[in-house]
């Protein structure tokens, strides 16, 4: 198995982005599932993009940063006010791990997959 060390980069501005960024991942930060999938409410679709030509991020970030993102969770949409910029890892395989609370029990509940994605957490008979 091997370990990779990522760097996490928070922007609140698209100013602090760099024109150089490439080979990245940048993340609209708001507390809703499905933000790949999501639009934001000035018609920018997703979330999540993927960074492979300088100026992009910058790019992305202007059209995130500020804007209420819209997902099935977050019908009225969530105010983006950080992204996050961080280096792409290239994975051969891409499994699902999620960590919720069982109202049930008042406790965690583990829920992991051998499969990952937004298809996987999108699959669940509450969402």
């Amino acid at each position: 198995m091997h370990c990779t060390h990522c760097y996490f980069y928070p922007i609140s501005c698209h100013d602090e982005v760099s024109r150089k960024s490439k080979d990245a991942v940048i993340k609209a930060q708001v507390l809703s599932g499905g933000r790949g999938l999501g639009t934001f409410e000035n018609g920018f679709k997703g979330g999540v993009h993927m960074i492979s030509k300088p100026g992009q991020a910058a790019y992305y970030a202007e059209k995130m940063l500020g804007h209420k993102l819209v997902t099935k969770q977050a019908p009225n949409g969530i105010p983006c006010n950080v992204v996050l910029l961080t280096e792409r890892v290239y994975i051969r395989r891409e499994m699902y791990l999620c960590i919720m609370m069982d109202r049930s029990s008042g406790g965690p509940l583990l829920v992991g997959s051998p499969f990952g994605g937004t298809p996987q957490r999108s699959s669940h008979p509450g969402q």
